[in-house]
């Protein structure tokens, strides 16, 4: 880390402010010097410079006592925030949680809130820039936009909270339930972020998730969320599932009702045809699009839908009143599977459309478009031979060996003329 501020701060900071090239290397040994020697703690709060006695008090965010002027000043708070981000990313790691760059600020935010420490206002661009001058870190770019921040030094050991496998005992869905049915009053209202969440579950301490890294406990809110139905949506907030809105969709789905006072009228509702064809247009359309694909198809985010359908169609696209719980499923359904399908991008899921559905061709697949036959084995066929060949027949003839003459017609046998 040393050597990472004296090739990245010092040097640079020095030449851009001293007013001769002498001078500038002065300046740039001075400030280096003592931070090759000095040790690097984990708590910044607590570090000390050899040439500093033990007992003597350094501030927080001050790894050096540089002189009084405004170079030495800007590299004195620069190398303090490159620590600062340094620990933080040392601490994702150590709760198995992939640094991105939303997490980290969060963590930065925590680490600088506490202790009388004064709150570090990183926003999201300034915070990569710095990540990307300390020689010790890495950036890498994320689906959706969205970018991470690794450490060469450590072995990536990350708990993909996203994965839809369940690697956890019963004993501990059967714990969690019973704990999220006790849930009263202020207790049972969680932060809506899965961060968040994930944070006020660990600090009470639950004997369910003890020996979980946080890594572990935000997958398995993402997992109680997603496929157990112990937690869900009220308001913003996360609720134990029997007070959630995804309860009430349930029911409604159950009726066939609409789930939301202002779609009730009868007139204004999507049915199954006008879902439809408003899909058809949508997806056929780049201006409802966000992305392209490579094959030059557009992609929707799943968010957006429901806005498209009112700003498009004026209609109101409700699902329950369709028979289903959530949007994604709706979009899943059977009468929908040729039209599109819901993909995850990144950290968001978007409805893409299905290529192979709208370039199929119909009718039957006829051997002659598809196997090369020499002209004098066509001679040989009878005329109604091509014509009466299935999509089955062809698979049957390519399974059976390629590049191998297909069998003509058994006909009446003929005695053999001796040889």
């Amino acid at each position: 880390l040393a050597q990472g501020l004296q090739l990245s701060a010092a040097n640079d900071l020095a030449k851009a402010c001293a007013p001769s090239r002498q001078a500038s290397m002065n300046v740039a040994q001075g400030v280096a010097a003592p931070l090759r020697h000095a040790k690097f703690p984990r708590d910044s709060s607590a570090f000390q410079t050899p040439e500093a006695p033990a007992s003597m008090a350094v501030p927080a965010f001050a790894p050096y006592d540089f002189p009084t002027s405004q170079a030495s000043q800007s590299l004195q708070v620069a190398s303090a925030r490159m620590y600062e981000v340094f620990l933080a990313v040392q601490s994702l790691y150590d709760d198995r949680l992939k640094p991105y760059g939303r997490i980290l600020r969060k963590r930065l935010l925590e680490r600088s809130g506490g202790g009388g420490k004064p709150v570090a206002d990183f926003d999201i661009g300034r915070l990569m820039l710095i990540c990307q001058s300390c020689p010790l870190l890495r950036v890498e770019a994320e689906d959706g936009g969205d970018w991470s921040v690794l450490c060469d030094s450590r072995v990536p050991d990350f708990v993909d909270v996203y994965s839809p496998k369940d690697l956890y005992p019963e004993s501990l869905w059967v714990a969690a339930a019973a704990y999220f049915q006790s849930l009263e009053g202020a207790s049972m209202t969680l932060p809506g972020g899965r961060y968040s969440c994930t944070k006020v579950l660990a600090n009470r301490r639950l004997h369910f998730l003890a020996g979980r890294s946080l890594g572990e406990v935000a997958h398995i809110v993402q997992l109680a969320i997603s496929q157990k139905k112990l937690l869900g949506y009220l308001n913003g907030s996360v609720v134990p599932y029997h007070r959630s809105q995804s309860m009430v969709k349930e029911r409604c789905a159950e009726k066939g009702t609409p789930i939301s006072s202002s779609c009730r009228v009868a007139s204004s509702l999507a049915t199954w045809d006008r879902v439809r064809e408003c899909l058809k247009q949508l997806l056929s359309s780049p201006q409802s699009s966000a992305q392209s694909s490579a094959q030059g198809s557009t992609s929707i985010p799943l968010s957006n839908v429901k806005r498209l359908f009112r700003s498009r169609f004026q209609i109101e696209l409700s699902e329950t009143a369709l028979g289903h719980a959530k949007l994604s499923e709706l979009l899943q359904d059977e009468r929908l599977r040729d039209l599109c399908s819901v993909q995850l991008q990144g950290h968001s899921y978007v409805v893409v459309p299905c290529m192979a559905a709208t370039s199929q061709r119909p009718g039957t697949i006829s051997l002659s478009d598809s196997l090369p036959l020499p002209a004098q084995v066509k001679a040989e066929l009878p005329a109604d031979w091509f014509g009466a060949a299935t999509s089955s027949g062809l698979e049957t003839a390519v399974e059976g060996g390629k590049g191998q003459q297909p069998q003509q017609p058994q006909q009446a046998q003929q005695p053999q003329q001796p040889q």
